[in-house]
Formats: C-alpha cells, structure tokens, sequence
C-alpha cells in the first residue's frame, strides 16, 4: 500500500494546485460570483485587490516607497498586482506551482512584478532587501501555528531596518486557546470515517506531486476543504507578540475583532541577532 512520507506542507502545495486549476478565482475570493467568471468579473476580482491594498495601507499608515514589496501566500496575483500602488518592484511568494503559473500568465504586462515559489525553511528572497510585506487572510490556512511562526522569522529577516509589514492572523487568548481545545476533542470523537477518507485524499495528493495530470472529482474537491491548508488555524496573542518583539518587529498597529481576526502593522527596528526558523511540514 502507498504510504505518504511527504510533509504537510508538500501535500497542502499539491492541493492549492487543484484548487488553481479547478475554480481559481473562487478558492481566492471565496466569494460565489467568482465561479465561473466571464470578463466582468475578473476585472471586478482585479478591483478588489486594489481596495484591499488600500485598506491595508490606510491601516498601517504606508506611504509609497521606491523599493520592493512583498506579497506572502499572493495565488494568483491579485494583492502583488495592487502592490504597484505602493513600491516600483513586486514579489509575490506561494508554496503552489500552478497558483505561480497562473499568476505569471495573468500579469504577464507588468515587467515589475515577480512570482516565486516557498519550497523550503527559507523564503527565496535575500536578507534585508525588502520594504514591505502584506499578507491578507494566509496566515490562518498555514499548516501548523509553528509554521505561522517560520513564515512571521521569515517576514523580518527579508525586511529592511524601517521596513514595514501589515498583516492578517487569527489569534486567541488563553480562555480560547482552551475552548478551542475541547471544542476539538469533541469533533475528532465523531469523525473516524472523515479522518479516513481524508487519509486517502492525502496519499493521492502526495502521488499528484509527480504527477499533474491526476485528476481529482468533484467530492474530492470538496473533501480538500478540510485540509490543514484549509482550516483555520489561530496564533496566542501572546506568542505572536513574542516572536515580533525576538525577530525586531515593533508593533506600531494591531486591531483584534472579538472572533480572533486580527490585522497587524509592524515596523523593523532593528535587525534580529538570533533567527532560528522552524522546518517546514
């Protein structure tokens, strides 16, 4: 019988490669008018990256700068396109090859934009040459808090002294850290036959990676909505605080809403002595 040694990470890649192929739009927006999308509604998709920027700039108080800007977990381009509104050169990260492939094809007229995949512990971006960084609603598909906190290492290594990042994550505070806990137990006592077939997506997904041409219906599909790239996941508040603060990444902004969702506005102030990046999986 196959058994998948990939780590999580390589299998949530894989999936996002399905979710690029099969309904791009949609599995980024998560909106339903992004189905089947005619013309109208991939300019309406384009839009809207533009006023997410915004809002994301209006939060964090960004200035345009002469420089690069970073877009982590960017699909297909959508927040990298709008990050022209801001810096002279974009760089749009992904774990998903497809998402990269579609993302290049799609903004192919814009010779500043850049689209590279995440394959390991390391961002492929150097030390210290960045401006920026924005991430909206990432965070949360991560595989695994520890992940979150190679990907928050990764944001101030790349960043420039003054550099600034504003970002989404879902944090929790110890009450429902707790909850959260037990609200879990409960689900996994009642979900064998999920956890099975689940088990069986996987080793698929893993098989997908050395070959593309797998297909995948419609229920599976589906099934891959209950993926760790797909479940939301949340950071303490405290400990995203404490790797801020480790990594050099002075808080200047955070606004958290009573159901976690949080937005976060950093600054570089100074460069981190001691960066241990977790691995990937």
């Amino acid at each position: 019988m196959f058994k998948p040694t990939a780590p999580e990470s390589s299998i949530d890649s894989a999936a996002l490669d399905v979710f690029a192929r099969h309904q791009a739009f949609f599995h980024i927006l998560s909106d339903s008018s992004m189905i089947d999308t005619d013309a109208a509604q991939q300019a309406e998709f384009w839009s809207s990256g533009d006023r997410d920027l915004k809002e994301l700039a209006e939060f964090g108080g960004l200035q345009a700068v002469s420089g690069t800007g970073v877009d982590f977990g960017c699909g297909i381009g959508r927040l990298t396109r709008a990050l022209r509104l801001l810096t002279t050169h974009q760089t749009g990260l992904d774990i998903s090859a497809e998402m990269l492939s579609r993302a290049r094809d799609a903004n192919r007229e814009f010779p500043t934009m850049t689209f590279l995949q995440i394959q390991e512990v390391r961002w492929p971006i150097a030390d210290r040459s960045c401006d920026l960084v924005i991430s909206r609603l990432v965070f949360q598909h991560l595989s695994s808090v520890d992940l979150m906190e190679t990907a928050l290492t990764e944001m101030a290594r790349i960043l420039r002294k003054d550099g600034r990042a504003v970002f989404h994550i879902v944090t929790t505070t110890v009450l429902g850290a707790f909850a959260k806990a037990v609200k879990d137990r409960l689900r996994a006592s009642g979900r064998a036959g999920e956890d099975a077939r689940i088990a069986v997506l996987k080793e698929k997904l893993e098989r997908a990676g050395a070959d593309a041409q797998l297909q995948f219906s419609e229920e599976e599909i589906q099934l891959m909505f209950l993926l760790d790239c797909r479940r939301m996941k949340s950071m303490p508040l405290g400990r995203l605080k404490r790797i801020l603060r480790r990594t050099g990444m002075h808080i200047y902004r955070l606004s958290r809403e009573p159901g976690g969702s949080t937005t976060v506005a950093v600054v570089k102030s100074r460069y981190a002595q001691h960066v241990n990046p977790r691995p990937l999986g």
